[in-house]
């Protein structure tokens, strides 16, 4: 449910950003904004994932290689 609403909440940014005139290469200025505050609580969510199945937060490196 958090990576629906964050994706939801995205993409109504990037439309206010493009209505506004923001977008210069894809994203604008509210949606990059918004995207870097919920970098981090992202990141504990995939790891909470993890932790659900059974492994461990590591993992998460194997998909950053």
């Amino acid at each position: 449910m958090f990576y629906l609403f964050h994706v939801l909440f995205t993409w109504g940014l990037t439309v206010v950003d493009a209505m506004a005139g923001n977008v210069e290469s894809g994203y604008g200025l509210f949606a990059s904004v918004y995207s870097l505050a919920l970098l981090l609580p992202s990141l504990a969510v995939f790891v909470r994932r993890l932790h659900d199945t059974n492994r461990s937060g590591w993992w998460f490196l194997i998909g950053l290689v």
